[in-house]
């Protein structure tokens, strides 16, 4: 994908599975300050490499030139403007299928989430509804960038102007809008009829005190869905369990594996650690794993509280050994805490397992010895509680239960 633009800039890397991200990207690269033509016209163009799944790439494609019809070109649209053009290579590599040993003996069970014990917080929407607010409080300051342009050739003068009030929003609109920011699962719990009544009729500025309120309100739902939700199996027919699928390469250089679902993954599927992982993982000789596809054909599991920008977990393996299913992600010691208490959760299949390399305390700090390997397993009933082992071998043996003899 080439990008013509009036400011040189390297060549930039991506991955996505929405065309959105795809053009958010673009857009930045069009948007560079400071921008100048150059005579050379290497150095007016940025080049972006998107790798897209196979199994999105024709709706990816299609939705990315949607959203750049008015100034794109490719080939559906040769006669285009020239400021941005769409390749693509329409003959991805082949897939790579699961032994067939292995189809249609390995599943997953999915989840969704639930129910949420919420009564206490609508009837404190309700009553927030009837309690109108006085007009000081609905209103606030705005401002406004004014841009003088010099036809002299002297720099552009920006000031900046405070005016009457800022841009309104009706009370009611706000706040489900809060909520669905903060988890879209919480407002679908939500009757839309509880955003309603003379309050929330009310219009009101941004930044003004009436949508501080309505803010620490929004808060308050979400921290109480969150305490209280839970994690269901999907009854819906058709989408009780999950299937492993074919693993599609997204480059040419190919790492074989004796234990795997697939042959063969492609080199491009793995950090370096992952890959330390799969191979100590496969040398086990135990049961058979999965490296977890990111997102897309993926094993995902819904989260009660989002990790980051995260609402759903899709750990990096998956592996079936000792009549169980574990579900493992290996992570960095300085993100370990934050996926305990978001991703670590208890199921009764997949066991949910989180690695680290080095020792972890119990309060979650990263102890100066980085030696071994530290694990932490959800279990039902109990807090959880790092794990250290000496390698990452014995680390995988205790995880699955498996004898001292099988090492």
């Amino acid at each position: 994908m080439s990008s013509s633009r009036s400011r040189p800039t390297a060549g930039t890397y991506d991955e996505s599975n929405y065309y959105v991200r795809i053009s958010q990207v673009i857009g930045r690269a069009l948007r560079q300050p400071e921008a100048c033509h150059f005579e050379d016209e290497a150095l007016n163009t940025a080049t972006l490499f998107v790798r897209a799944p196979n199994a999105r790439f024709e709706s990816i494609i299609d939705g990315l030139k949607q959203e750049l019809s008015l100034y794109a070109v490719d080939d559906d649209n040769p006669g285009g403007s020239v400021a941005i053009r769409v390749r693509t290579r329409k003959d991805p590599l082949p897939s790579i299928p699961i032994k067939p040993y292995l189809q249609g003996t390995l599943s997953l069970p999915q989840y969704q989430l639930g129910q949420a014990e919420l009564a206490s917080e609508e009837a404190k929407i309700r009553s927030m509804a009837q309690q109108l607010f006085g007009s000081e409080f609905l209103l606030a300051p705005g401002a406004r960038t004014v841009q003088s342009i010099s036809l002299k050739g002297e720099d552009d003068r920006y000031r900046y102007e405070q005016i009457a009030s800022a841009m309104k929003r009706r009370n009611g609109e706000y706040l489900r809008r809060r909520i669905q920011i903060l988890n879209r699962h919480c407002v679908h719990l939500l009757n839309p009829s509880l955003f309603t009544g003379p309050a929330y009729d009310q219009w009101s500025c941004s930044g003004s005190t009436a949508q501080a309120q309505l803010a620490e309100r929004a808060a308050a739902v979400i921290e109480q869905f969150q305490a209280t939700v839970e994690l269901v199996p999907n009854e819906i027919a058709g989408e009780k369990d999950w299937l492993p699928g074919a693993h599609q390469p997204t480059s040419a250089e190919l790492v074989s594996f004796n234990n795997a679902t697939h042959e063969k993954y492609a080199r491009s599927a793995f950090r370096p650690e992952e890959l330390e992982f799969a191979r100590t993982l496969d040398n086990l000789n135990e049961g058979v794993w999965l490296r977890n596809p990111v997102r897309g054909e993926g094993y995902g599991i819904p989260l009660p509280v989002k990790v980051g920008t995260s609402s759903a977990f899709y750990p990096d393996f998956i592996w079936w050994a000792n009549d169980q299913v574990f579900a493992i992600d290996p992570t960095g010691a300085h993100l370990f805490e934050a996926k305990v208490r978001g991703k670590l959760l208890s199921l009764d299949t997949p066991t949910v397992v989180l690695v680290a390399k080095g020792k972890i305390e119990a309060d979650w700090s990263t102890a100066e010895e980085q030696d071994g390997y530290t694990v932490v397993r959800a279990r039902k009933g109990r807090q959880p509680t790092p794990e250290h082992y000496p390698d990452l071998k014995t680390a995988l043996h205790r995880i699955a239960g498996l004898s001292i003899e099988n090492e």
